[in-house]
Formats: C-alpha cells, sequence, structure tokens
C-alpha cells in the first residue's frame, strides 16, 4: 500500500492557516472520503438540541462511523429544501392573510428555509467517562483512534494538539502514522514545535503562513504561503561561489561542507539530519545562529543581560554552514517582524573567511564578529573544551559581555 502524505500549515495566529485547510476541504468534501476534525470540539454529550455547527463529539464520529448515513441525510435536506422553496410563496402568503385579519402590517417572511438542520441525538456519550477519565486532550486521542478504523481517505486536523499534555504528544503523532501508514492523506494545522518535530514529514510539504498580503484592490490574499525551495538556494550566485571555495579549500571538512551545498540531494540530506533546527527557526521571531558551544553560552549571558527573552539559538557548529542556515531564515522569514543575529569568529585572513564572512554581514540584520575567534577576542586562554571555565568567566563578566554591541553591514568604500 502506498503511504498517504502528510502536508503541514505553519504560521502565527491570523495569516490564514485555517482558512486554507477549510477551502481545501470543502474544495475535497463533494468528491472525496474526507473529514475535518476542527480545534474547538464539544466533548460532552448536548440536553438540548445541537445544530451541525456546533460540531459535537457524536457528530463527529457520526460522521466516522456512519459516512453513507451522513450523505444520504445530506441528499435528504437538500429534497426537504426544495420542498420548502416550492411551497414559501403559500406559506408566506398566508401569514400575510391572517396578520392582514388581525390588522397588522408584517411584510417579512415568516416561513424559510433553514440553514442548520436540527437533529435529536443519534448517539449517546457518557457525560461521567468525559468529565472524569477522558478529558479533551485523550478526546483528541480518541477520534484520531476511529479515524483510523474508519474509511475516511482525506483527514483535515486543526490543532490536534489543543488541549494536550505534552506527554500525549508522541501518541497522538502515533496515530497520524498510522493514518498515513494506511494510505490516508493528513492536513494538519499545529502550533506545536515539539509536536511536528516528532512527525514524519518531507520540507516540501511544509506551507508556511507569516505574511499578509493584500492584492491591487486592497483585499487579503488569502492562499499567500511559502514554501521552502532548496533549489533556489543552490543556485544562488553569492552560495555557489561559497560552495566553490569550500570545494577548493584543500580541507576535508571544507570540501565536504561545499559539496553538500552544491548538490540538492546531498543538501536535503543534510536539511534531513538538522529538520529540528529547522522548525525550531519557523516558529521563532528572533533567530540567533553561533559557531559553537562557547558562543551560545557568551550570548546566553548578553541576552539575559539585557533582559530578551524571545529567543532561538541555534549552534551550526561551524561558520562554513552559516550560509545554508542564513538563506533558508531569508526565504521563508516574514520580513518586517522576523530578525536574524548572527555571532562568528573571523578567523583567518583567506579568501574563503572573508567571503563568507562578508556574505554573513549582509544577509543578516545585527552581528557580532569575534576577532580572530572568541577566546582571543576575550584575552582568555583557555581550552577550547574548558566549558566550565568560560561558564564561570561568563557569570563573573557581565558587565564586559555587555559592552559588545551588536552591528549592522556597512559596505566598505
Amino acid at each position: 500500500m502506498q503511504k498517504g502524505k502528510l502536508k503541514l500549515f505553519i504560521g502565527p495566529n491570523g495569516y490564514g492557516k485555517t482558512y486554507h485547510l477549510n477551502k481545501l476541504y470543502n474544495e475535497m468534501k463533494g468528491f472525496k472520503n474526507s473529514i475535518l476534525i476542527p480545534s474547538e470540539i464539544v466533548y460532552k454529550n448536548e440536553t438540548k438540541d445541537t445544530v451541525d455547527s456546533s460540531l459535537t463529539l457524536s457528530i463527529l464520529i457520526e460522521d466516522i462511523i456512519m459516512p453513507n448515513c451522513i450523505q444520504e441525510r445530506e441528499a435528504f435536506e437538500k429534497k426537504v429544501d426544495k420542498i420548502v422553496i416550492e411551497n414559501i410563496d403559500n406559506l408566506n402568503t398566508t401569514v400575510q392573510e391572517i396578520s392582514k385579519a388581525m390588522d397588522i402590517k408584517y411584510d417579512k417572511d415568516v416561513i424559510g428555509i433553514s440553514k442548520s438542520k436540527v437533529y435529536k441525538k443519534l448517539l449517546k456519550i457518557n457525560n461521567n467517562f468525559i468529565d472524569n477519565v477522558m478529558g479533551s486532550g485523550h478526546g483528541s486521542l480518541y477520534i484520531l483512534k476511529l479515524l483510523n478504523i474508519s474509511s475516511k481517505e482525506e483527514i483535515f486536523i486543526d490543532e490536534p494538539e489543543k488541549f494536550c499534555h505534552p506527554s500525549l504528544f508522541v501518541e497522538i503523532v502515533n496515530e497520524i502514522n498510522k493514518l498515513l501508514q494506511k494510505g490516508k492523506n493528513v492536513y494538519l494545522v499545529s502550533h506545536s514545535p515539539e509536536l511536528i518535530k516528532l512527525l514524519d514529514w518531507n520540507y516540501e510539504d511544509i506551507f508556511i503562513f507569516n505574511e499578509i498580503v493584500l492584492n491591487d484592490k486592497g483585499e487579503r490574499v488569502q492562499n499567500n504561503f511559502k514554501k521552502l525551495e532548496l533549489n533556489k538556494i543552490i543556485e544562488d550566485k553569492e552560495f555557489k561561489k561559497i560552495s566553490s571555495l569550500l570545494v577548493d579549500n584543500g580541507k576535508k571538512e571544507a570540501e565536504i561542507i561545499g559539496r553538500y551545498m552544491n548538490d540538492l540531494n546531498k543538501l536535503k540530506t543534510y536539511f534531513k539530519i538538522r529538520r529540528n533546527d529547522f522548525i525550531d527557526i519557523l516558529f521563532s521571531n528572533k533567530i540567533y545562529l553561533v559557531e559553537g558551544i562557547f558562543d551560545k553560552i557568551f550570548l546566553e549571558a548578553k541576552l539575559d543581560q539585557s533582559k530578551k527573552t524571545e529567543k532561538i539559538i541555534i549552534t551550526t557548529f561551524s561558520k562554513w554552514v552559516m550560509p545554508i542556515y542564513i538563506s533558508i531564515v531569508n526565504q521563508i522569514k516574514n520580513h518586517k517582524s522576523s530578525f536574524l543575529n548572527v555571532m562568528f569568529d573571523s578567523d583567518s585572513d583567506s579568501n574563503l573567511n572573508k567571503f563568507i564572512n562578508e556574505y554573513i554581514k549582509i544577509n543578516c540584520n545585527e552581528y557580532i564578529e569575534f576577532q580572530p575567534n572568541i577566546e582571543k577576542h576575550l584575552n582568555l586562554s583557555i581550552d577550547k573544551h574548558d566549558v566550565n571555565e568560560f561558564y564561570e568567566f561568563c557569570i563573573n563578566n557581565g558587565e564586559k559581555i555587555n559592552e559588545f554591541t551588536w552591528l549592522t553591514y556597512k559596505k566598505e568604500i
């Protein structure tokens, strides 16, 4: 059996993820065996008349286990509407005649088509179990398990992590993976980077909603999403030059990185290895790139000093791979509200380092450059592996650390 596809819709609130999910569902539900699981579900059994739009647990279960009945119900509702339309003039004329007899002027229609058909309970749900045992988080898990034994093929899910403790994420992901293994396609909106890190996804199937675009009439463009395009990164002229300089550098490590940067399949492999970094980037407006552990410790101390808490710090473990991260961030970020800051060593005065240093400065918002590296710049004679000693230095030298200011690029004349 061919594995189903997982499509992810990611971005801040208010940028159109759920709108897009609903739009795809509405386009598909007429000719595909599909279902939409909303983020808001009423799990308790209703004690009053329930309209379809309330999306209670009972209505979802009906749709999952009785799809043919639902289709027959829709056909029945259309038939009812047709009969009402055929008789509506006579019905309202009769009302007007009674109004006239009562000497009351009433021109509005009293009888019309009901947009929401009301049905009494088709299923009974034990409220005691919902209240005291299951809860909303396990309710989401329950629905996913039902979908795995259903005939539904196209499954649209809005925020499955909502109301869930993180300890449930693994179970939720296992159920989603089972859906995919059975050949079902899943369309998922999520605000949880931790949930997405657990899922098995391809970068081609991630849709990023983080900017509002208006058309010529000033109307919002609703399908305005971005996708990561690694092929465009490889085709960039400066990116190609960095790759060439790395390959010709003469060092094995540099050559390996260079070849990853000029081959799409190799870049995909590197991207897959560091996939969690990419997810962190997607969910952050303030992104910091650093080379190594000392840089990260220094940056954390500096950010604490300036009371800036909103951050994601990504350790690249080599300045040479920073252009990959920078290219990815600049391709997918919200250019009005997202910021990319980089901390790096200038290193030796080679053509390779000069070009990469310039590339970093041009393509980030702000940077701190250590001359030639962080240890020498701080006048420290400690081993690169002595993390505890560097921690102690940062703890005791807050004022010195805070003297370092973020710079913006100014081209040398």
